[in-house]
């Protein structure tokens, strides 16, 4: 018997043989519930959206409520896409991610890259620098930054009103940069010198070698870069003032008040499409993506 089991398949730490046992069954079904009630919380919300923004308005208010809708109304999404100009602000909102993923994977990678392989003068006080700069609070940051933005330094613009502000700051992502510096750390020091002895510069290095080395992390980064900036509602409020300038998130809060409540619905359930689309093709790459990124060579 216990030889027919140690060839089953393992798919994890617990062998055939170790679930046999009564206490490890008990362990196992009580992470088991811990992580099934975990996933219920974050997908049910996601669901009665889903789900809510088909009804009807009779059957959206009723009491009590239903979860599975009587009649499905698919004809509400074209007249609430029309009514709040969506089509504008998902180009907006395209716009805006594409500046954010260039900044993102430009600056953080580079920063990564020379932490890891370059290793200037003071490098280790750099990396420190960075990784408090993840233990400061958000809303530490919200007035000298809004100050800067008004008067940038050094060339002295008001970018007040563009997406620059927000593309600059997701130039500067220290958790990022500590993933890509551990990615790259695992990556042997002897392609890069093999690189600069056949004359290749340091910027050469990170675009010839570093980067088809480290596709899963870029990635990674680049997903979580898109779900985050699609979403990110604070910053484009306080910055962005021009109605024609507006993004997704934008567009979702204004429309609260100006939209019955089901057709509200269908605005919340078209602005989480993308990033759900996004997430459910390349969910798998990312988190291998993670796990790499957090193994340090």
């Amino acid at each position: 018997m216990a030889k027919t089991l140690m060839t089953k398949k393992t798919t994890g730490m617990i062998t055939p043989i170790d679930y046999n046992s009564t206490s490890n069954k008990i362990v196992y079904w009580c992470f088991f519930a811990v992580v099934l009630i975990l996933a219920l919380i974050c997908v049910l919300p996601v669901a009665w959206v889903f789900l809510s923004a088909f009804k009807s308005a009779q059957e959206f208010l009723q009491t009590p409520p239903t979860i599975i809708p009587r009649s499905f109304h698919p004809e509400k999404i074209p007249v609430v896409w029309n009514t709040v100009k969506l089509g504008d602000s998902y180009i907006n909102s395209i716009i805006y991610v594409a500046g954010c993923w260039f900044f993102n994977i430009t600056c953080n990678g580079l920063a990564g890259y020379v932490l890891s392989k370059v290793k200037p003068k003071g490098h280790k006080m750099m990396f420190k620098v960075i990784f408090w700069a993840m233990l400061l609070p958000t809303s530490m940051n919200l007035i000298p930054l809004f100050l800067s933005f008004t008067d940038l330094p050094v060339v002295g613009l008001n970018i007040i009103d563009t997406y620059w502000p927000m593309w600059l700051m997701h130039g500067v992502a220290p958790f990022t940069i500590l993933l890509y510096k551990n990615f790259f750390d695992a990556i042997p020091m002897s392609y890069a010198e093999a690189a600069k002895i056949d004359g290749c510069s340091d910027i050469g290095i990170f675009i010839k070698i570093m980067i088809p080395l480290s596709m899963p992390i870029f990635l990674v980064t680049s997903i979580l870069c898109i779900n985050t900036s699609w979403s990110e509602f604070m910053w484009p409020m306080i910055v962005v003032k021009d109605f024609t300038k507006f993004t997704v998130s934008m567009i979702v809060y204004n429309a609260e008040q100006s939209l019955p409540i089901d057709q509200y619905f269908v605005v919340l359930f078209l602005s989480v499409l993308p990033p759900l689309c996004v997430f459910a093709v390349f969910g798998r790459k990312m988190m291998g993506g993670i796990a790499l990124g957090g193994i340090k060579g």
